[in-house]
């Protein structure tokens, strides 16, 4: 429940900032639209629908018309090798400008773990995703889980290897 909501919020606050409208006194300054997309793989349609109309209403009402033709949403979505990647390549070319991808969460469209070096696995799964992404000039939100051990280092306690770390442009740990 919390990232879902986490999510959200994200998404709110993107909204804020690129979703069409930024607000600056006097006068709000338009800026270019762009389209988001959540991949909510641990949800049902249905809960991701009621809570974000949860927070929608909490969105000036001017602008409701404007993120509900844009936003997509997601809850079944194939693993990135199994033609998550090639889905996500047809969302981009469907909406007028992608702008934000959010990945809810990273082990339900990661391809399945082989044998091997598990650092080589994370950072190659990885890197396609932030390659594709950084060739669609938008941006991504990767949840991913953490350890249940804490560590003086907030990167140590992302569950996996360094290799998820160690793509990423910017990591956020939340914890209790």
């Amino acid at each position: 429940y919390g990232h879902l909501v986490a999510c959200l919020e994200y998404l709110s606050a993107w909204w804020d900032s690129c979703g069409g409208v930024y607000y600056q006194k006097p006068e709000p300054l338009a800026v270019e639209e762009e389209s988001p997309g959540y991949k909510a793989f641990q949800d049902k349609q249905r809960r991701v629908q009621s809570r974000a109309m949860k927070m929608l209403a909490a969105i000036d009402k001017r602008f409701h018309e404007s993120i509900l033709r844009r936003l997509t949403i997601a809850t079944d979505w194939p693993r990135q090798d199994d033609g998550g990647l090639r889905l996500l390549e047809v969302w981009c070319s469907q909406v007028s400008r992608p702008g934000l991808v959010i990945i809810d969460v990273w082990s339900m469209f990661r391809p399945q773990v082989k044998q091997g070096s598990q650092y080589e696995q994370d950072y190659q799964h990885m890197s396609e995703v932030k390659t594709f992404i950084d060739g669609h000039g938008c941006s991504a939100l990767v949840l991913h889980h953490c350890r249940k051990a804490a560590a003086e280092d907030a990167l140590e306690e992302v569950s996996g290897t360094m290799g998820l770390t160690g793509v990423a442009d910017g990591i956020v740990v939340l914890s209790r």
